[in-house]
């Protein structure tokens, strides 16, 4: 009697050893934002997947009907915004989805019922689950480039079936759980030029009756971010100036100066800006040089680039 009693003992305490190892904790949890140019994030709302801090080994998936789950979002430290860990303010608004498909969106003190919404047939699918959360960006955040976070503070109210002995349901209740989520992005400093307009002097019969052009290109860089500029020297320069060609042997000498001045733009005098986000102008001035050489009657062209460096 002894030994066969000692044999029961045995047999109990391993089955509820192997009970306490399945259950329902809370974790810190994380989404990755796919984070890349200040412009996706202006233009248009990033989304990621990540963990919510709920997860749960040795489910029981013979009652799904009966479990029951919510979390509510009880706080954030930058309200439902990420933030440039710099201190500049800049933030990046964003909202909370329980559903791959970003169709219910909550806010902060909002409670997400995965019940109610006939989630949990999608996520309680095997033994071992990690709860997802789902985050999406709002467009139109003109951001400088870093690194964006938000920690969010999420309560967990639960009735889960847990896998019990004969496969009957343990159930775990879990009350005022908490977990935390960290949501992060990498914001990348970007430049975009918008198309340039082909510079035409017209038609004249001498050298000097040609007109300035005053014309524009439009820049857009990320915030705050510095940028040098140019003009390449084209196809034909020669010393002081750049050339259109005509033919093989025909050249008419022009420049392209800063707007009202008289200096050149190249690569040896950049001039530096500053990104708003938000497109801006460019102005330039293209002159002939109107005491070359009166040139014979044709068409002169030359191909040069406006450079952006950042």
């Amino acid at each position: 009697m002894i030994r066969g009693f000692k044999a029961i003992l045995l047999t109990l305490m391993l089955l509820a050893s192997r009970q306490a190892l399945a259950d329902c904790a809370t974790t810190n949890g994380s989404v990755t934002l796919p984070g890349g140019s200040s412009f996706s994030v202006y233009n248009g709302p990033t989304s990621a997947q990540g963990t919510a801090g709920l997860n749960c080994t040795g489910l029981g998936l013979s009652l799904l009907s009966q479990n029951t789950v919510t979390v509510k979002i009880t706080s954030t430290t930058h309200n439902m915004a990420i933030a440039n860990t710099d201190g500049s303010g800049d933030q990046i608004p964003y909202l909370i989805y329980p559903d791959s498909n970003y169709q219910y969106a909550y806010s902060v003190g909002q409670t997400i019922d995965y019940s109610s919404l006939n989630l949990l047939s999608l996520i309680l699918i095997s033994s071992n689950v990690n709860f997802p959360l789902y985050v999406r960006t709002t467009a139109g955040a003109n951001v400088r480039s870093g690194t964006y976070t938000d920690t969010v503070n999420l309560t967990w109210n639960y009735h889960i079936c847990g896998l019990g002995v004969l496969g009957l349901c343990l159930w775990w209740d879990g009350v005022n759980k908490l977990s935390t989520v960290t949501i992060t992005a990498v914001i990348t400093k970007d430049c975009l030029l918008g198309t340039a307009q082909n510079v035409n002097f017209g038609s004249m019969a001498l050298v000097g009756q040609f007109n300035p052009v005053n014309q524009s290109i439009t820049l857009t860089c990320t915030k705050t971010e510095g940028y040098n500029t140019y003009f390449t020297n084209g196809n034909n320069p020669v010393t002081g100036w750049r050339q259109m060609k005509n033919g093989t042997s025909n050249f008419m000498q022009y420049q392209i100066y800063l707007p009202n001045t008289t200096t050149v733009w190249d690569s040896t005098n950049k001039q530096s800006g500053a990104g708003t986000g938000l497109a801006q102008s460019i102005p330039y001035l293209a002159v002939i040089n109107a005491a070359q050489t009166e040139r014979p009657v044709g068409t002169y062209q030359d191909n040069l680039s406006f450079v952006v460096e950042y």
